[in-house]
């Protein structure tokens, strides 16, 4: 499909792989001009991006608790962005890579209906491949456990340097097996697995040279329907939402000690005079 916007040649194939989800094709080589510190793909990358993952559907729901600090005194947040907005339409992962601009532009907002084999993770992935993300903040109302040893790879090869996970209260009792590999992954690398009465699906991003947010109808594991998505490039509103959730009081305590992950951005901004 043609794109509506000018960005440079896609690269040949032959140049550096990156990981491709199930029935994608080929993988596109870096650009020329994709950051230095951007990860490298190895064997086992690929073997964990091509995982095939299950749709896990489920129909519990219990009561919700508050954040804290917001006893049922706010039921709504919002926040607004201005900036350049595109429609896609994608129907695999390499179809994702060859509608969207390789380096995400800042200000600017994607717009995507897809179907096949997209899920969250592969926008993500998208992600991951153009530049090492500082933190991660992940929603979504089921995964599969294939999706978390993905994250673990990740993870261990400094390709994400800390995550936190929101989770709905089925899960735990649900998918015990996934919850114990995820609490584990995640807190080896000093986060969090919230459980509360959630069914949102969004994905923050704070890397080396943007930061994003990707709102999605889709849960994190690979499904045949189609969903949308939209990954605005900005890092107001992943401030917006990770402040969110850094507030969310979890149903599980499993994570006495956790405090909210400080950017290194805000940690210099501490010690300045």
């Amino acid at each position: 499909m043609r794109s509506l916007f000018s960005t440079p040649a896609k690269p040949e194939p032959e140049a550096v792989g990156t990981p491709h989800d199930v029935g994608a094709a080929t993988p596109t080589s870096t650009p020329a001009t994709q950051s230095d510190t951007a990860p490298e793909w190895d064997d086992e990358d690929e073997a964990a991006a091509q995982a095939v993952r299950t749709e896990q559907p489920n129909k519990i729901r219990t009561a919700d608790r508050p954040e804290k600090g917001q006893e049922q005194q706010l039921h709504v947040r919002a926040t607004r962005t201005k900036g350049k907005a595109f429609a896609r339409r994608v129907g695999s992962e390499l179809a994702l890579e060859q509608e969207l601009d390789w380096h995400w532009e800042k200000g600017t907002a994607y717009h995507c209906i897809t179907w096949g084999d997209v899920d969250s993770l592969t926008f993500l992935r998208a992600g991951v491949k153009q530049q090492r993300l500082e933190h991660v903040t992940i929603a979504t109302w089921v995964m599969a456990y294939t999706d978390v040893l993905e994250l673990e790879l990740w993870l261990q090869k400094g390709y994400v340097g800390h995550l936190d996970v929101y989770l709905g209260e089925f899960f735990r009792s649900s998918y015990p097996v996934i919850y114990d590999k995820l609490q584990q992954v995640v807190r080896d690398h000093g986060g969090r697995v919230a459980v509360f009465r959630n069914h949102s699906k969004v994905i923050v991003g704070f890397g080396e040279n943007f930061d994003f947010v990707v709102e999605s109808s889709a849960n994190m594991n690979t499904n045949p329907r189609t969903e949308n998505f939209c990954v605005t490039v900005d890092s107001e509103l992943a401030a917006f939402y990770k402040d969110y959730y850094d507030g969310i009081n979890a149903f599980n305590r499993d994570f006495p000690e956790w405090e909210p992950y400080k950017l290194k951005r805000q940690q210099d901004e501490t010690i300045q005079p």
